[in-house]
């Protein structure tokens, strides 16, 4: 039963990949998840239904983070789900109660430092710089940029599940976009190394290694945050801003007015005119 389930997992995660459009690290984490939960759990057929009961599981990882131990049921969710759905598999699971996890603001990074690191950027760094933190994507969106979806002043983006949404490129952004086509000449994807399409993780390593120069701790997912959170500060309605995120739910996007109101106490309190007053 279990050498069957491992075939299922590997189909599931082709489905995620290439069907859904999943990034490689969300990907990575169902592998990972589903991996042990297949090898711990029990798995067995009762009365024509199969039962996998993943307790095991859970006291294996019972002394990970909530937030852990909440991707992995969660993972385990969807792969039942997708084995009732695609594979018409009646299957129950056991011990799979959901954890609560402390909702958490995402931090940002200070506009000053992404100015420095602007300015000392070559060509190349300039533009995945702007379609990350001047159009706010996600790093796997990037990565699946073609050179045809650069069109005029807006940028085509493939998102999550493969919903298609268009983004309005600021004038900043298109120069440093057709500054860097004219340079390099890329043929198919946006960002291609030797005219292959470069991954997350190589982009990614770029711009942490852009930023470490610097001594900045930073990543793609940050420059999001930082796009969204600047966004809201500057007065963008949420409901823009969630579809120029790519978000389904608008309860993802409202975790940026949190951090929005936290900046803005921290510049309320810094610039306070007792702020640099002694005891």
């Amino acid at each position: 039963m279990k050498e069957k389930f491992k075939e299922y997992m590997n189909e599931f995660l082709y489905y995620i990949e290439h069907i859904r459009g999943y990034s490689d690290n969300t990907v990575s984490t169902y592998e990972t998840a589903l991996k042990k939960a297949i090898e711990l759990s029990d798995i067995r057929v009762d009365d024509g239904i199969i039962v996998m009961d993943i307790l095991p599981l859970r006291m294996e990882i019972s002394n990970m983070s909530k937030r852990t131990i909440a991707k992995y049921i969660s993972s385990i969710h969807s792969f039942a789900k997708w084995l009732k759905d695609i594979k018409q598999i009646d299957i129950k699971l056991r011990a799979d109660d959901n954890v609560k996890v402390p909702s958490t603001i995402p931090k940002a990074i200070d506009k000053n430092y992404i100015e420095e690191v602007f300015e000392d950027a070559d060509i190349l760094q300039k533009a995945l710089l702007s379609v990350l933190y001047g159009a706010g994507l996600r790093i796997s969106e990037v990565s699946h940029i073609k050179v045809e979806d650069v069109q005029g002043d807006w940028l085509i983006v493939q998102g999550k599940g493969d919903k298609q949404r268009q983004i309005p490129l600021h004038p900043k952004v298109k120069e440093s976009i057709d500054r860097y086509i004219d340079t390099y000449n890329p043929k198919k994807w946006l960002f291609e190394k030797k005219e292959r399409q470069m991954s997350s993780h190589q982009l990614g390593y770029l711009i942490k290694k852009i930023f470490k120069a610097k001594g900045i701790s930073a990543s793609p997912h940050k420059l999001r945050h930082s796009f969204a959170t600047e966004m809201l500060q500057e007065g963008a309605r949420l409901t823009d801003l969630q579809k120029l995120l790519g978000h389904e739910s608008i309860a993802t996007t409202q975790i940026y007015t949190k951090l929005a109101d936290s900046k803005k106490m921290q510049d309320y309190l810094s610039s306070h005119p007792l702020a640099s007053s002694k005891k």
